[in-house]
């Protein structure tokens, strides 16, 4: 706040009883201020509410309140101006005693020396503006420390924490008095102590680092900046750290390099399935009179055993180029396929007895079929492809005794996941998982498994065309096939493909069954933002007999809770969703709902931190996609 406007004089305010004296003080300061008269304290005080004043001026004896008492008065309603008295010796012990109390700035003995309140009102003027100064300028630091959109914070030289604004205090999800005083290297852990000595002495003038943090809200990403205000003797007074969130860039970092690299890996393996699609064609143009005339030659000469045998050998040579070229079609999807509604459950359990006679005895074939029937549209004989290929190749990888497993469900695929996974539509699908305890593998093989012809087998063991042939299958049938893997920690292939939307009764009523052999009771609140996922976690919780409160948005959600009579016992909420987050949403309901629990759903497992299924802080937490068994499990466990 200024203390006059420019080119306007600095205004003054003179207090006593006695007229003569008020204009006598008018006329012997108007030339240098605006000077403002008044009789009494109420008069004063109608005038200080009226105008910024800087200075005020009292006399000391007046009928109803001393000028001491006035100037105390002042003093605590208006503090930021400089106030004085005047006042003859009989009164000076009171004067002196509010000057200890910083109630008086200066005093005027009576009669005044004009020279003296000249030379005084200048310097009370020019102290007032200093300070006046002084806190605009803390004011503007508080107001830029506090606004600033990154997160600040002050450090002692030997790196404590002094100061700190409410961004790096939410970015850290803790409190101002857990922060204070405590060594910043505590949670900036890239920050050495031989670096905060380095800035410290004027060795290095900055250090700017990106680093992950971690934090009461789990890993988030900034980048850090520190440096040193010097002082004397080229040493620091404090430090300054700088930290700009970079959290969310980096989710969509990582996100656009796996949609590049699904692109990438996509475009790839089209180019080669058309060109393996072109070498196939041409191939069987070639096998074909190989074949033809082999047969003529073993039939024209079927009495020389010997011309007969070699005939043989040529046929039998050629149909395994023929099969080499079968796979080569499947991998560019040129084959014919004869599609019809299957049950994945019945296709495996089919031919679960050749598998076992297919693979070594010291491997154990783990079966974990989904309890409904998994209807998919889809050639048989090429499911049993798949499913043979990727056990065999499981036993290649397992080196003496091990388990392959086979796991079958039904899950949901929402616009979170979908996005990932170009090519992929919303929906519901059939999840086929064969998981084994082998070797691993490492990024690199990962990155080729689904190139023809790519082999990390010995010579002579192997075609490199399993797996390409599975991608090729998966693909033919709108479907999708992802692989986790780590060297010495086996191997886990996902399936997917689309569950057949024109699912028999049987089928409906098998999974109405399996839902309502788990029949629970209470309150559920579902907040869901997808609509295929909300209407699938209402059919499932509302046929296994709870007790449903639905909700496509958080604020649905709230106004919802708000009319609810008698508890809520589970709020299961996605994680992610405009707005509000699940988190956000669930610290709400429970100041409301003491008792509620929660569980969290998403498809962005990476971007949560879980262990074993919960969140760090102990909350449930279930990755999209489930199945409906794993939901109610969830459920049934937490109620």
């Amino acid at each position: 706040m200024n203390v006059n406007a420019p080119g306007e004089k600095p205004k003054l305010l003179y207090v006593d009883d006695e007229r003569p004296n008020l204009t006598a003080f008018r006329v012997l300061l108007r030339d240098t201020y605006n000077v403002l008269t008044a009789e009494n304290a109420e008069e004063a005080y109608v005038l200080l509410r009226q105008h910024n004043i800087p200075l005020v001026v009292s006399d000391q004896r007046m009928p109803g309140m001393t000028g001491t008492e006035l100037l105390q008065k002042v003093a605590e309603d208006f503090p930021d101006c400089a106030r004085m008295i005047l006042t003859g010796y009989s009164d000076i012990d009171a004067v002196i005693e509010g000057i200890n109390r910083s109630q008086i700035y200066y005093y005027f003995k009576k009669p005044w020396n004009e020279n003296e309140v000249r030379l005084t009102l200048n310097n009370a003027l020019q102290y007032v503006m200093t300070r006046r100064s002084l806190v605009e300028s803390e004011q503007r630091f508080r107001s830029t420390f506090e606004q600033a959109g990154l997160g600040i914070a002050h450090l002692n030289p030997d790196g404590t924490v002094v100061r700190v604004n409410s961004q790096l205090l939410a970015f850290l999800g803790i409190t101002e008095l857990e922060l204070t005083g405590q060594p910043i290297t505590r949670w900036f852990t890239e920050i050495s102590t031989l670096e905060l000595s380095a800035i410290a002495v004027g060795d290095l003038e900055k250090i700017v680092k990106e680093t992950s943090v971690p934090t009461q809200l789990g890993n988030r990403w900034s980048r850090v900046a520190l440096t040193a205000i010097i002082g004397k003797n080229a040493i620091a007074d404090y430090l300054i750290l700088i930290v700009d969130d970079l959290t969310e860039r980096k989710l969509l970092e990582t996100e656009r390099d796996e949609l590049q690299e699904h692109l990438r890996q996509s475009q790839k393996l089209e180019a080669i399935g058309s060109l393996a699609g072109g070498v196939a064609h041409d191939f069987n143009n070639l096998l074909t009179p190989i074949i033809v005339y082999a047969e003529m030659i073993e039939q024209k000469f079927s009495d020389n055993e010997s011309f007969k045998s070699k005939a043989q050998s040529i046929t039998k040579a050629a149909l395994s180029a023929k099969q080499l070229t079968s796979q080569l079609l499947s991998f560019s999807r040129k084959q014919v396929l004869e599609m019809k509604p299957c049950n994945m459950n019945e296709v495996i359990s089919s031919f679960i007895d050749i598998l076992r006679r297919t693979i070594r005895e010291n491997i154990i074939i783990d079966l974990k079929l989904a309890p409904q029937n998994l209807c998919v549209m889809a050639d048989k004989d090429q499911l049993v492809q798949i499913v043979l290929n990727l056990i065999v190749n499981a036993q290649d990888a397992i080196t003496g005794n091990g388990t392959v497993a086979i796991e079958t469900s039904e899950v949901m695929m929402d616009n979170e996941i979908v996005r990932i996974h170009p090519g992929m539509v919303p929906g519901r699908y059939v999840q086929l998982v064969v998981t084994d305890n082998g070797c691993g593998m490492d990024d690199e093989t990962l990155s080729h498994i689904f190139e023809p012809f790519y082999t990390t087998k010995l010579s002579g063991h192997g075609t490199g065309l399993g797996l390409a042939t599975v991608y090729g299958i998966i693909k033919q049938h709108d479907g999708f096939i992802g692989v986790t893997s780590r060297p010495g920690s086996g191997t886990a292939f996902k399936l997917y493909l689309p569950l057949n939307q024109s699912l028999d009764k049987e089928s409906e009523i098998a999974l109405k069954n399996s839902q309502n052999d788990k029949g629970g009771s209470g309150t559920i609140l579902v907040v869901e933002d997808n609509d295929m996922v909300r209407e699938m976690l209402t059919e499932i919780l509302s046929g296994a007999g709870y007790r449903l409160y639905v909700a496509s948005t958080p604020g649905e959600a709230l106004d919802i809770a708000h009319k609810i009579s008698g508890e809520i016992s589970l709020l299961l909420t996605d994680m992610v969703m405009p707005d509000m987050n699940g988190v956000e949403l669930f610290e709400q309901l429970s100041s409301e709902y003491p008792a509620i629990k929660v569980m969290y759903i998403s498809g962005y497992t990476s971007n949560v931190n879980v262990h074993g299924g919960a969140l760090e802080d102990g909350v449930n937490f279930l990755p999209k996609p489930f199945t409906s068994k794993q939901l109610l499990d969830r459920v049934i466990k937490l109620l």
